[in-house]
């Protein structure tokens, strides 16, 4: 009968012991759980985190396009005012030429007639 409960009470010894391996265990692989998912929640944070400052630097880069366009349109029409403006100065200079040309053989044709008119007197004198 002794032997009979010592083997019975070594039994519950040694189930008691393997049910508290079981909840360590148990236990350790809760934690283990935890801290995966800890780590999970994080890096999707990190993701997140990381989404959004490049979406950022897309939209601040898509801005800088736009900025650049917006002045480099800006740069072509005052390249075209320029350019009109210049053509402009220079047919006002070659009509200012012209007249003066116009001006000059008018103002030979008048002397050359004065001379005639001179020589003219002259001769009749």
């Amino acid at each position: 009968k002794q032997w009979y409960q010592r083997r019975v009470r070594g039994l519950r010894e040694e189930e008691a012991k393997q049910k508290r391996l079981i909840e360590e265990e148990a236990e350790r692989i809760r934690l283990e759980k935890e801290q995966l998912e800890q780590e999970r929640q994080r890096q999707s944070e990190q993701v997140r985190l990381e989404m959004e400052e490049a979406e950022r630097a897309r939209q601040a880069l898509a801005q800088e396009r736009l900025n650049l366009e917006r002045e480099r349109q800006m740069v072509k029409q005052k390249e075209e005012e320029l350019l009109q403006r210049q053509e402009i100065e220079r047919k006002k200079l070659e009509e200012a030429r012209q007249a003066q040309e116009r001006e000059r053989a008018a103002a030979q044709k008048a002397a050359e007639e004065a001379k005639a008119i001179a020589r003219a007197q002259e001769e009749a004198a």
